[in-house]
């Protein structure tokens, strides 16, 4: 039995996928060998159907990982904002959340009213203001409100994901257990 938890899942997705690439490299560099006209090539140690056949060996481990992760990620769930809501959909809602804060940061950065150089419009001699059409301020509170909530969402995504184990026998290829 490979028990492991959710959290080493995505390590050790990213590792399989790593190893599949190391695989696909090795694989296009004994594809081919350099030789004198009429000299044998050394023969490689992995051929080329060797390192496909493990290719397909780690697609498949990565395939039922993610599937493995994906029925998880659904089946359990977190308490946010009163309501249960499964892993799957609390990992996108931080997401959502990071992207919205980056937003708002971005309005917060901005000065309320900017004078802007004379040319910069297309025309010249002409004094330009730029209004923003909203309070920055405003927008840096709701930036720092949101960021608080996320990582408060991020903790409790964290802490299922530790909690959450299931066994996938084929980790004992590529992580070691005690």
């Amino acid at each position: 039995m490979a028990m492991i938890s959710l959290a080493d899942a995505v390590h050790l997705r990213a590792r399989i996928l790593a190893y599949r690439s190391e695989l696909d490299a090795a694989r296009r560099r004994g594809a081919t060998v350099l030789v004198q006209k009429g000299e044998a090539p050394d023969t490689p140690s992995t051929t080329v159907e060797q390192y496909t056949e493990q290719m397909a060996e780690a697609s498949a481990d990565y395939r039922m990982l993610d599937v493995a992760m994906a029925r998880l990620n659904l089946d359990n769930r977190v308490t946010w904002d009163g309501h249960e809501i499964p892993l799957m959909e609390a990992l996108q809602l931080a997401k959502d959340l990071r992207q919205q804060i980056s937003e708002l940061k971005t309005l917060g950065a901005r000065l309320k009213v900017q004078r802007l150089r004379p040319g910069t419009m297309g025309r010249d001699g002409g004094d330009f203001v730029e209004v923003a059409m909203y309070d920055p301020e405003a927008m840096r509170k709701q930036a720092d409100q949101l960021e608080r909530q996320v990582m408060r969402l991020s903790r409790l995504i964290d802490r299922c994901n530790e909690d959450v184990m299931f066994d996938y026998p084929p980790a004992v290829k590529y992580m070691a257990f005690d």
